[in-house]
């Protein structure tokens, strides 16, 4: 699990450097898959 995670927050931060992407989407994203991660 711990190798997917890492994998996951790569296109993750590309994702947040990208300026064109909007911040709602990027915060609902990250907001679900932290909130995800942590009931495990």
């Amino acid at each position: 699990m711990p190798n997917d995670i890492s994998q996951l927050k790569v296109p993750i931060a590309e994702f947040q450097s990208d300026p064109n992407q909007p911040t709602k989407y990027f915060d609902e994203t990250a907001l679900s898959m932290l909130k995800y991660f942590e009931i495990f």
